[in-house]
């Protein structure tokens, strides 16, 4: 319920036509397992929105989204930094293969084209993580579905989840030139825009994880409200304590309860009968006056019978 930024949208004077995917989607669909270089940042670092962007074109601090597919659907993906000390603190999360940055260069035949990220291609090593197989390298370029060999073994594995992959490695990068600032923004996914020569300065959209999607929006002061939940064992055994209590409560208010008194007086040759009804109830006083009236016809005791001395208690 509050304005948080106010801009002027402005239509540019020749939108971009729209890319053809159907070529990519056939490709995709035969292959086994394989990777695509999704994105290429020259000069890595973050926009004003802590999203991942590249200063310019300069390859001073180059790094590559590296996206992996097998069975022609997504397979998690990585950030991969030529500066070895952030790929230390970003580790190789996936679990499956380890995906590193070895170097850049101009294409074949390029060398005196103009500068655009489509004109360079970059070098990856490739290692399956539970196989002995020979690590791979391979020359690819951004955009460009590359199969890999992989074992059996990685094939029957069900595919990588990337709400999962890289959760526990945002943590701060920061180089030993202070080229890389803080956040590194693992869960941005980039794709990178063939034959648009601004690709590398393209910032990132928030990606898309499972069924939730994060984006980070900044920092801020003050105070925050959690609202959490959780599961305890002994719930269910409160409910049933209360229900049982509920229930004993109504069954006894239900049950209407009453006692009735006896007293023979020697001394006066009298018996009283006295009643105590909890509440009120009209067929218990009827049924103490049905009481009166039978002990009243009975006949009288002969003087020569003897009763008890001790008062007779009767309850109904």
């Amino acid at each position: 319920q509050k304005v948080v930024e106010e801009g002027q949208i402005i239509e540019p004077e020749e939108l971009p036509l729209p890319i053809d995917t159907r070529p990519f989607a056939d490709e995709l669909a035969q292959s086994r397992y394989s990777l695509m270089v999704g994105a290429l940042f020259p000069n890595f670092t973050f926009d004003e929105n802590m999203q991942p962007t590249t200063r310019d074109e300069k390859f001073e601090n180059p790094a590559v989204m590296v996206m992996l597919f097998k069975n022609g659907s997504p397979n998690g993906y990585m950030w991969s930094f030529l500066n070895p000390e952030a790929q230390k603190i970003v580790g190789q999360p996936h679990p499956e293969v380890e995906v590193t940055f070895a170097g850049f260069r101009k294409k074949a035949g390029e060398a005196g084209a103009g500068e655009s990220l489509f004109n360079y291609e970059v070098e990856l090593k490739i290692q399956e993580k539970s196989s002995s197989l020979e690590p791979q390298s391979l020359w690819v370029s951004a955009g460009q579905l590359q199969e890999l060999p992989v074992s059996e073994k990685i094939m029957q594995a069900a595919n990588v989840r990337m709400d999962r992959l890289n959760s526990s490695h945002a943590s701060d990068i920061t180089s030993t030139t202070g080229d890389l600032p803080a956040s590194v923004a693992s869960t941005a996914t980039l794709i990178a825009t063939n034959g648009n020569s601004d690709a590398g300065t393209t910032t990132a959209a928030a990606a898309t994880a499972g069924r939730y999607q994060v984006e980070f929006k900044g920092t801020t002061t003050g105070h925050v409200t959690f609202l959490g939940f959780m599961s305890d064992p002994s719930v269910g055994w409160v409910f049933a304590g209360c229900i049982i209590i509920i229930f004993g409560t109504l069954i006894a208010f239900m049950l209407v309860y009453r006692e009735v008194w006896i007293y023979y007086d020697e001394g006066s040759g009298l018996l009283y009968m006295a009643t105590a009804v909890r509440g009120t109830n009209a067929s218990a006083h009827r049924e103490f006056d049905r009481l009166v009236a039978q002990v009243k016809d009975l006949p009288s005791a002969e003087p020569s019978q003897t009763v008890p001395s001790t008062p007779a208690v009767a309850g109904v």
